[in-house]
């Protein structure tokens, strides 16, 4: 019984843990997005396109 119990909540915090992993990394994407975007926009597209080459 206790087993099972911990083998669920491991279950399910590994689903939370994976969730607010993303969520904070899609934040974290806007956030840097935002402050690049005002800076410079356009060295922003040729870093990605190099990334995206290399």
């Amino acid at each position: 019984m206790a087993t099972r119990l911990v083998r669920v909540i491991r279950t399910v915090g590994s689903k939370v843990y994976g969730l607010a992993l993303a969520v904070a990394k899609l934040c974290y994407g806007v956030i840097v997005g935002g402050i690049l975007n005002r800076r410079d926009r356009r060295n922003y597209r040729q870093m990605v396109r190099n990334r995206s080459v290399s």
